[in-house]
């Protein structure tokens, strides 16, 4: 008898540590700031200066990532640039970039955890491929 209910808590303790380690899937976290962002598309190139840059934090595979980067333009504004899929490109602080048009996707997308102080403050989000506009690189 002792027997048999310790090989059913045994049975319970590893059924229930399997299932745990199954259901590992990424968290698609946001924030309450990020349903007042204000998608817009590009229509042109745009050139300006990076606040603050993050890359995507993993490579697109079963989920689709993107950047997240800040630019202060040329014309004064300041935007967020979403870059599908860049978990590799860096920019720092300062550094003169060119936004290139892209298009919103219709599915979800994850973004870096860490999104900086502009979370909240910056509405005016879109979809651009970025390329460093400095000389020195």
């Amino acid at each position: 008898m002792i027997r048999t209910i310790t090989l059913i808590i045994i049975s319970i303790l590893i059924l229930s540590a399997f299932n745990k380690t199954r259901n590992n899937k990424p968290v698609i976290a946001s924030t309450e700031c990020e349903t007042s962002w204000i998608y817009f598309s590009l229509t042109d190139t745009v050139k300006g200066s990076v606040l603050f840059h993050e890359k995507a934090p993993f490579l697109c595979g079963g989920f689709a990532t993107a950047s997240l980067t800040i630019i202060k333009t040329n014309k004064n504004d300041t935007i967020r640039v979403l870059w599908l899929c860049n978990s590799n490109v860096d920019f720092k602080k300062s550094e003169i970039v060119k936004v290139y048009p892209a298009e919103k996707p219709d599915f979800s997308v994850v973004l870096p955890i860490k999104k900086g102080k502009y979370d909240c403050s910056i509405k005016k989000t879109c979809y651009g491929t970025i390329v460093s506009a400095d000389p020195i690189k």
